[in-house]
């Protein structure tokens, strides 16, 4: 598909309808600009006024995405830090979202989840295997090593 040619002012209206229907972050805004033929002066006015305007906020971007991965997909902060990251999202915005998450609710989310996984064990495993497994796999879901040896030592 070759890029389209548009003036930046529809450009910027398409953007900014697109920004206004859900949160994104500047990369992927960034990224959909890609499809239209733009000088690097216009691109660069447009995320400007995307910015200023508060349709582009990378502080609210990454607060929710940290809610949805920890409430739907059942992330751990350090799988959701790792994501950010990839998104080209500011240290200093991760820091204040993932600070932002309740921490009794994030611990009973990793309980359900082990909990879970636990039932999925063989019975014939050890203790020891079966916190060893427990552990790689809230590891694998993002979750820190500290909060994961509190809960599997309360439910093992």
């Amino acid at each position: 598909m070759g890029k389209q040619l548009l003036s930046a002012e529809v450009i910027r209206q398409r953007m900014a309808d697109y920004c206004s229907k859900s949160e994104h972050c500047k990369s992927e805004v960034l990224k959909k600009m890609q499809a239209f033929t733009l000088s690097a002066e216009e691109t660069e006015s447009i995320l400007h006024f995307l910015e200023s305007e508060g349709y582009i906020n990378e502080f609210r971007y990454a607060k929710a995405f940290a809610n949805d991965k920890i409430r739907f997909e059942r992330w751990g902060k350090l799988k959701i830090r790792y994501a950010l990251l990839q998104k080209k999202i500011e240290e200093s915005a991760i820091d204040a979202a993932l600070n932002d998450i309740d921490e009794e609710t994030y611990l009973q989310i990793l309980s359900d989840e082990l909990k879970k996984k636990l039932k999925t064990l063989p019975r014939s495993l050890t203790e020891f295997e079966k916190k060893q497994k427990l552990f790689r796999f809230g590891y694998q879901r993002g979750f820190e090593s500290h909060h994961l040896e509190q809960v599997i030592a309360k439910l093992i």
